[in-house]
């Protein structure tokens, strides 16, 4: 049992539920308890406490569960090895004589323990590792010691990947003015767009401080510069996909859509991205990031719109066909394309343009792939969406077979199996001959099973336009009361 005083800390997550977690130093006392008063070996030790709280309840995920910290037990206080390397850096902050080379092997030390486990990263959050790595970017800023700069950089990435509000929003500035003195020193300015990408990462707070300072005019003015760059290209790219996403789920809203117009706009920042697209065709490595960027930024209809009279619909159908052994670009495009088909003038061209022969081409090779096949299903919903010509064509090219076969390959899939349903509603809702075809290929029996395992609306309003029975439930009549759960 946790001996007497142990501290417990209750955190409310999502609804009611309440989730009990402990400090590090409580498990540390309770192995310690079971070695010395019960004169266990180290391993056992941990096997105990670990039952008994979890047995009890306690999370235990960012608890750092490691035996070489045990080893001297009865020694003395326990001392993890992350903590030890913060206080060495502490150390070595107040030296005034301080060695360069010792600071280095001291972060090399500190990032492969951090990247060992994640317990161990937050366990260094917990004790002050950031606002030690931040005083020493800041020394390396004036000293221009660039070597260390590196390294510290570096580590400040791994702390921050998954705990980013260690990174305070009075803190961008900093930041951003660092990527502005260092854009000419590509390594360092690489590893800085890193720490602002992470830093990002489900922290709205940070989104917007950086928006507020600028930052979206500031990486065109560096994306123009180094547009030959394809690190840079790429790590400008993650930022701004940093910036168009809705994350954080401590705030009620955040500004995914109002960022996403602003990199759009934001002198003719939509047509740079495309024209880096053409620009980077034949590059494997960067088109996917590219491809990903651009669909993030295709929130508005004019904005699809002036993708169509940029020429961007044959671009990415060549793009598309060009590169049908790469799954991850086919997946990429396929998402743009939907997004593209949003707009009704252009989904139309988009099918006109031939784009069919690729996506049966595409999701026939890759039919596996449950995340190329949803994307694949995506686009052919929104293509068919209100336009039963669109809808022929689909159903001309085998698009019936194409949707069944994916739905028989992915079982075990939910958003396969929602969005081959979305596809297939959109296909017959204003088209009742498209049924048959469907029906013929078992696509009642398919459904029913979708819907047993995932009770999903998709699969419902499939089953519905098909002319098939499904239990389609009024949960509310517009009368006085809660509404059933």
């Amino acid at each position: 049992m946790p001996p007497q005083g142990t501290r417990f800390e209750l955190h409310t997550s999502s609804g009611d539920l309440m989730a009990t977690t402990i400090v590090q130093s409580t498990f540390d006392d309770i192995v310690c308890e079971n070695i010395k008063e019960f004169e266990m070996n180290v391993s056992e030790a941990m096997e105990d406490a670990f039952q008994q709280l979890e047995s009890q309840g306690v999370d235990l995920t960012d608890i750092v569960q490691d035996e070489k910290a045990y080893a001297n037990a009865n020694d003395g206080p326990i001392i993890h090895t992350v903590v030890s390397l913060i206080e060495q850096l502490k150390g070595t902050l107040d030296d005034a004589t301080y060695n360069n080379a010792e600071a280095q092997t001291i972060l090399d030390k500190f990032v492969a323990e951090c990247l060992e486990a994640n317990a161990k990263n937050y366990l260094a959050g917990k004790y002050g590792a950031y606002d030690v790595l931040l005083d020493y970017l800041i020394r390396c800023k004036d000293s221009e010691e660039l070597e260390l700069m590196e390294k510290v950089l570096d580590s400040l990435r791994v702390l921050l990947t998954g705990q980013s509000k260690l990174l305070k929003s009075s803190d961008t500035p900093f930041f951003l003015e660092l990527a502005e003195v260092y854009q000419n020193q590509i390594n360092i300015f690489i590893l800085i767009l890193k720490v602002i990408s992470v830093s990002c990462i489900t922290n709205e707070a940070n989104r917007q401080a950086y928006v507020n300072h600028k930052i979206v005019s500031k990486l065109i003015d560096l994306m123009l510069v180094y547009k030959g760059e394809t690190n840079v290209v790429k790590e400008i790219c993650s930022v701004w996909c940093v910036l168009t996403v809705d994350d954080d789920a401590t705030v009620p809203f955040g500004q995914s859509h109002e960022n996403s117009k602003l990199i759009a706009t934001e002198r003719n920042g939509l047509k740079l991205i495309l024209e880096l697209c053409k620009d980077y065709n034949k590059d494997a490595s960067i088109l996917k990031d590219l491809f990903v960027t651009l669909s993030r930024l295709l929130v508005r209809t004019e904005f699809c719109q002036q993708i169509l009279d940029l020429g961007g619909i044959p671009f990415l159908l060549s793009a598309f066909r060009e590169n049908l052994d790469n799954a991850a670009i086919c997946q990429q495009v396929m998402v743009v394309l939907k997004h593209l088909a949003g707009n009704d003038i252009v989904k139309e061209a988009i099918i006109t343009d031939g784009a069919m022969d690729i996506i049966v081409a595409a999701m026939t090779k890759y039919g596996r792939n449950a995340y190329l096949c949803a994307a694949g299903c995506a686009l052919l919903a929104a293509l068919a969406l209100r336009c039963p010509p669109n809808a022929e064509v689909i159903m001309a090219a085998n698009g019936a077979e194409l949707i069944v076969q994916t739905m028989k390959l992915h079982p075990d899939s939910p958003n396969v199996q929602k969005l081959a349903c979305m596809a297939v509603r959109n296909l017959v809702a204003r088209s009742p001959n498209n049924c048959l075809p469907f029906l013929e290929l078992g696509i009642e029996a398919l459904a029913n099973k979708a819907l047993k395992k995932y009770s999903s609306d998709e699969v419902k309003s499939a089953l519905r336009d098909l002319g098939c029975k499904v239990d389609l439930k009024e949960i509310w009549k517009g009368e006085k009361g809660s509404i059933p759960q």
